[in-house]
C-alpha cells in the first residue's frame, strides 16, 4: 500500500512538472496546444490531445525507471492520473468543498482552461492541487473562465490544430538574426519571439 501510494503521488508530482513546463517552454507547449484550443469545457475535452505530448511526457517519467519502480507500477499510476484528469473536465459541478483544498477538482481545473489573464498557467495538477499551492501557480475560480486559446488557432483541420505552433517556430526560424535567438523560439514562453518580429497583434 506504501509503495503504490507513493508511486501515484510522485506520478502526479512529475505530471504537474511537465505540465507546468508545456506551459512555460514553447517547444513543450506546442505539443500541449491541442488540448486547449477548444473554447468549451466538457469530458471530451480531456480526449483532446496532441499525437507528440507523449513522447516528451514519457521522457519525464523515467526519474521512476531511474527510482526503481516497476513499469506496471508507472503504468497504473499513469493510467489512474489520465482516468482522474477525465472527470474534472466539466462545468456540471460547483466547488466541492474541503476538496478543494488539496485535490484537483472541476472548479480549479476549469480555471486552468481559462484564458483571463489571472487565469492564465494556474492549477497544473493532474491528481492533486496542492502542489499548485505549495509552488505558487493556484489560482482559485472567482468567475466562469473564457476557454480556448488567447490567439485562437481557428481551425478544425486536426493537422492544423496539432502542428500550428510547430509551424510558426519553423516559420520564425527562417526570421532570426542569431543563434540565441533561434533558441528561444524553443524553450522561451509560448508565443516569445525577439522584438524586431514583433507585429501589431503580437
Amino acid at each position: 500500500l506504501v509503495s503504490w501510494t507513493f508511486a501515484i503521488v510522485l506520478s502526479d508530482f512529475i505530471y504537474y512538472w511537465f505540465h507546468r513546463h508545456c506551459h512555460t517552454f514553447n517547444f513543450l507547449w506546442a505539443t500541449h496546444v491541442t488540448h486547449h484550443s477548444t473554447q468549451e469545457m466538457n469530458l471530451s475535452v480531456a480526449f483532446r490531445g496532441n499525437g507528440l505530448q507523449r513522447i516528451f511526457e514519457y521522457t519525464y517519467y523515467l526519474a521512476m525507471a531511474f527510482l526503481g519502480i516497476p513499469w506496471a507500477m508507472f503504468l497504473l499510476s499513469h493510467r489512474i492520473l489520465k482516468v482522474y484528469q477525465f472527470f474534472v473536465h466539466t462545468r456540471y459541478f460547483g466547488k466541492l468543498g474541503i476538496f478543494e483544498e488539496f485535490m484537483v477538482t472541476p472548479s480549479n481545473h476549469r480555471v486552468h482552461h481559462g484564458t483571463q489573464i489571472k487565469y492564465l498557467d494556474k492549477n497544473h495538477g493532474g491528481i492533486f492541487i496542492i502542489w499548485d499551492r505549495l509552488f505558487g501557480t493556484y489560482e482559485d475560480e472567482t468567475d466562469e473562465p473564457i476557454y480556448g486559446l488567447t490567439k485562437p488557432v481557428n481551425s478544425f483541420n486536426p493537422i492544423t490544430v496539432n502542428f500550428h505552433v510547430y509551424y510558426d517556430i519553423v516559420k520564425n526560424l527562417f526570421k532570426v538574426k542569431s543563434f540565441s535567438d533561434a533558441i528561444g523560439l524553443f524553450v522561451k514562453h509560448p508565443g516569445w519571439k525577439p522584438d524586431y518580429m514583433k507585429t501589431k497583434d503580437d
